[in-house]
Protein backbone atom coordinates (compact mmCIF):
# COMPACT_ATOMS: atom_id res chain seq x y z
CA UNK A 1 0.00 0.00 0.00
CA UNK A 2 2.88 2.37 0.69
CA UNK A 3 3.63 2.32 -2.74
CA UNK A 4 0.90 2.68 -4.45
CA UNK A 5 -0.80 5.01 -2.34
CA UNK A 6 1.07 8.14 -2.84
CA UNK A 7 0.51 7.29 -6.76
CA UNK A 8 -2.98 6.96 -6.33
CA UNK A 9 -3.76 9.48 -3.33
CA UNK A 10 -4.85 12.48 -5.56
CA UNK A 11 -7.57 10.69 -7.21
CA UNK A 12 -9.49 11.35 -4.31
CA UNK A 13 -10.64 14.77 -1.95
CA UNK A 14 -9.02 15.51 1.12
CA UNK A 15 -12.59 14.18 2.24
CA UNK A 16 -11.92 10.93 1.24
CA UNK A 17 -8.44 10.30 1.70
CA UNK A 18 -9.17 7.23 4.16
CA UNK A 19 -12.00 5.24 2.17
CA UNK A 20 -9.86 5.76 -0.89
CA UNK A 21 -7.11 4.66 0.98
CA UNK A 22 -9.16 1.31 2.37
CA UNK A 23 -10.30 0.67 -1.12
CA UNK A 24 -6.79 0.89 -2.73
CA UNK A 25 -5.73 -1.91 0.32
CA UNK A 26 -8.61 -4.09 -0.21
CA UNK A 27 -8.59 -4.14 -3.67
CA UNK A 28 -4.43 -5.07 -3.47
CA UNK A 29 -5.38 -8.05 -0.98
CA UNK A 30 -8.09 -8.93 -3.09
CA UNK A 31 -5.95 -9.15 -5.94
CA UNK A 32 -3.50 -11.17 -3.95
CA UNK A 33 -6.45 -13.62 -3.48
CA UNK A 34 -7.31 -13.97 -7.35
CA UNK A 35 -4.01 -14.97 -7.90
CA UNK A 36 -3.91 -17.62 -5.15
CA UNK A 37 -7.04 -19.06 -6.62
CA UNK A 38 -5.97 -18.77 -10.08
CA UNK A 39 -2.69 -20.53 -9.46
CA UNK A 40 -4.31 -24.01 -7.42
CA UNK A 41 0.09 -24.87 -7.56
CA UNK A 42 1.52 -22.24 -6.27
CA UNK A 43 3.75 -23.75 -3.85
CA UNK A 44 6.19 -25.21 -6.51
CA UNK A 45 6.10 -21.67 -7.71
CA UNK A 46 7.61 -20.10 -4.65
CA UNK A 47 10.10 -22.89 -4.87
CA UNK A 48 11.30 -21.88 -7.83
CA UNK A 49 11.53 -18.22 -7.27
CA UNK A 50 12.99 -19.42 -4.17
CA UNK A 51 15.61 -21.45 -5.61
CA UNK A 52 17.01 -19.01 -8.03
CA UNK A 53 16.49 -15.77 -5.77
CA UNK A 54 17.13 -16.46 -2.75
CA UNK A 55 20.33 -18.09 -3.27
CA UNK A 56 21.40 -15.55 -5.08
CA UNK A 57 20.82 -13.24 -2.22
CA UNK A 58 22.30 -15.45 0.59
CA UNK A 59 25.26 -16.60 -1.28
CA UNK A 60 26.27 -14.68 -3.99
CA UNK A 61 25.38 -11.20 -3.19
CA UNK A 62 27.53 -10.99 0.50
CA UNK A 63 30.68 -12.86 -1.38
CA UNK A 64 30.93 -10.74 -4.74
CA UNK A 65 30.50 -7.46 -2.70
CA UNK A 66 33.10 -8.59 -0.03
CA UNK A 67 34.94 -9.17 -2.88
CA UNK A 68 34.77 -5.92 -4.66
CA UNK A 69 34.94 -4.05 -1.54
CA UNK A 70 38.16 -5.65 -0.01
CA UNK A 71 39.95 -6.37 -3.43
CA UNK A 72 42.59 -3.59 -2.95
CA UNK A 73 43.56 -5.27 0.69
CA UNK A 74 43.55 -8.86 -0.32
CA UNK A 75 47.14 -9.59 -0.24
CA UNK A 76 47.55 -12.15 -2.02
CA UNK A 77 46.27 -13.32 -5.49
CA UNK A 78 44.96 -16.92 -3.60
CA UNK A 79 44.90 -15.03 -0.66
CA UNK A 80 41.87 -16.58 1.92
CA UNK A 81 39.26 -14.53 1.31
CA UNK A 82 39.58 -15.46 -2.65
CA UNK A 83 39.70 -19.14 -1.60
CA UNK A 84 36.64 -18.62 0.47
CA UNK A 85 34.60 -17.08 -1.93
CA UNK A 86 35.32 -19.45 -4.69
CA UNK A 87 34.03 -22.28 -2.32
CA UNK A 88 30.71 -20.31 -1.39
CA UNK A 89 30.29 -19.20 -4.97
CA UNK A 90 30.55 -23.52 -5.76
CA UNK A 91 28.31 -24.03 -3.03
CA UNK A 92 25.88 -21.21 -4.62
CA UNK A 93 26.15 -22.77 -7.99
CA UNK A 94 25.12 -25.97 -6.84
CA UNK A 95 22.24 -25.23 -4.59
CA UNK A 96 21.11 -23.05 -7.78
CA UNK A 97 21.08 -25.65 -10.38
CA UNK A 98 19.92 -28.64 -7.93
CA UNK A 99 16.94 -26.17 -6.52
CA UNK A 100 15.95 -25.02 -9.89
CA UNK A 101 16.10 -28.35 -11.30
CA UNK A 102 14.10 -29.78 -8.26
CA UNK A 103 11.30 -26.81 -8.36
CA UNK A 104 11.03 -27.53 -12.19
CA UNK A 105 10.29 -30.89 -11.91
CA UNK A 106 7.99 -30.71 -9.50
CA UNK A 107 6.27 -28.26 -11.36
CA UNK A 108 5.90 -30.18 -14.37
CA UNK A 109 4.32 -33.18 -12.22
CA UNK A 110 2.16 -30.61 -10.31
CA UNK A 111 0.73 -29.95 -14.10
CA UNK A 112 1.11 -32.89 -16.11
CA UNK A 113 -2.51 -34.75 -16.50
CA UNK A 114 -2.59 -37.97 -14.27
CA UNK A 115 -4.58 -40.92 -16.33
Amino acid sequence: VDVFWPMLRHHFSEKNQDRGYYLVRGTLILGTVLIAISLPHLAPMVSLVGAVGFNGVGLMLPTVTELATYWDQISKPCGFTIIKATAILIVWVFATITGTITSVNSIIDAFTIKV
